[in-house]
């Protein structure tokens, strides 16, 4: 067992999207599959075996076309709603693990384990990775060190080698040594596209060629956030583990849509659910915003005649009512419409965010206001969670046919469709993992709801399969 002073650990989900598909239907084991973006464009997440294929990320659908076919390989449409509730379930157990736990995105979690080296980290944490896979049916790689920056290291080399134990520990600098001289500069944390081509000019291919160079050099070139990952590569940490997430700056909804629209009424409807949206965050994170903005663009990639722009605005009084938000975002949305277009993207966004306790009441809006509005955006909220499914109460701003909502011609059979997946507040991790006595086999089939219709989230269907295995 090797140990430090300081102690990381980062739990990834292997091809996150993929493995929640599988759950579904574990035939999918073992075969090539592949999950699409809204409007079933591009390639968001791949198994292996579609990796092996040459299937890469961000591949447009259409340029492998023949490879798909050939090969068989099984496409789902992305269906973040269940997506978001298989991630709940599992940060629910890894926050059974370490009181320390920051949620870093839908798939990957730090854990802070310093102090707990008795509990011998390696075994500690292969029981953490069975009891998720067991739970909730999601393979994990668990990486462990001294930095945030080696955990990825670690976690992506146990996916890499496909390690059986899932499990790598590379506290120690010559422990880690060998790991870092044959991992590309390319594949760490915090190099893109333009300074891995950079460093590739420079001579410099490997993470301990990177590691190895003096500081001042790479703080030239690599500014200093390139130099605080050389040093969490030597082992220094400069990233804590932030159990507490600093709030969002901004707040934005956005979506393509699957069919062009060019009504002012139907975008209308777009904005009001998409700001609905972002007020239900805004409120989840006991905040208010201070400006609105509203953009829209027609398709760049085609033939149409061009248009986009954006605006945004002060509100009259900072709020999260979202009555208000809707009539301020249609405002903006009017003054920059044009007729004659056929338009592809819209998008609202929240910004000078600050926390709700703070507001300063004026003499047009009172404390009595103050308190209506919350009552009816608390009573909203708690109806909404409480019946998640359905997204039960919808103001009449938001329409109710949305025509334009994206395409999603590969949905997983048993997967209800759903209208955005950011519906909820990301990262929420307030929902247990279900208990094995409650397991029932995939195979059954389900009817469901009249009420699970397109607004339907992935919740009803998560939990009938975790329910029992």
């Amino acid at each position: 067992m090797v140990t430090c002073s300081e102690m990381i650990a980062l739990v990834d989900c292997n091809n996150f999207y993929v493995s929640c598909e599988r759950t579904l239907d574990p035939s999918l084991n073992g075969r090539p599959v592949i999950v699409l973006s809204n409007n079933d464009g591009v390639v968001i997440s791949r198994s292996n075996e579609a990796k092996a294929l040459g299937i890469p990320m961000a591949a447009p659908v259409y340029q492998y076309k023949e490879i798909i076919a050939k090969h068989r390989v099984v496409s789902f449409s992305a269906n973040f709603n269940l997506y978001m509730q298989l991630s709940e379930r599992v940060m629910a157990i890894v926050n059974d693990y370490s009181p320390e736990v920051e949620v870093y995105s839908v798939d990957e979690a730090f854990i802070d384990m310093t102090g707990l080296e008795w509990k011998q980290p390696e075994q500690y944490l292969a029981s953490l990775r069975k009891r998720i896979l067991d739970e909730v049916g999601i393979p994990v790689s668990i990486g462990i060190a001294e930095t945030k920056t080696l955990t990825k290291v670690a976690s992506e080399i146990v996916k890499k080698r496909q390690l059986p134990e899932g499990v790598l520990n590379i506290c120690g600098e010559e422990h880690r040594t060998g790991y870092l001289q044959t991992l590309p500069v390319g594949d760490l944390w915090g190099v893109g596209r333009r300074f891995g081509a950079f460093l590739a000019d420079q001579g410099i291919r490997t993470a301990l060629e990177l590691m190895n160079q003096p500081d001042a050099w790479v703080l030239k070139h690599l500014h200093i956030g390139g130099l605080k990952m050389v040093w969490e590569l030597r082992g220094i940490p400069c990233f804590g583990v932030e159990a507490n997430l600093t709030p969002p700056k901004q707040i934005m909804r956005s979506r393509s849509f699957g069919n062009y629209v060019t009504s002012i009424d139907e975008l209308k409807e777009a904005a009001a659910l998409f700001t609905s949206m972002a007020a239900e965050s805004l409120r989840a994170h006991k905040l208010i915003a201070g400006v609105g903005g509203v953009f829209l663009h027609t398709n760049l990639f085609n033939d149409d005649e061009k248009y986009s722009n954006s605006v945004n605005d002060a509100l009259v009084e900072p709020t999260a009512y979202t009555p208000d938000l809707i009539a301020h975002m249609h405002r903006l949305l009017e003054s920059i419409y044009r007729p004659g277009y056929r338009y592809r993207k819209l998008g609202v966004i929240l910004t000078d965010l600050f926390p709700a306790e703070k507001m300063q009441l004026t003499f047009s809006f009172d404390e009595g206001s103050l308190k209506k509005h919350e009552a009816l955006m608390g009573t909203l909220d708690k109806l909404n969670s409480k019946y998640r499914e359905n997204h039960l109460v919808m103001l009449a701003a938001e329409g109710i046919e949305h025509a334009w909502r994206s395409k999603q011609e590969h949905l997983s059979t048993d997967s209800p469709a759903y209208v955005d997946p950011k519906e909820r507040t990301r990262f929420l991790t307030t929902v247990s993992a279900p208990s094995p006595n409650k397991m029932r086999p995939k195979r059954e089939q389900y009817a469901l709801d009249p009420a699970q219709d397109a607004r339907a989230l992935g919740k009803q269907i998560a939990e009938r399969m975790m329910a029992k295995r």
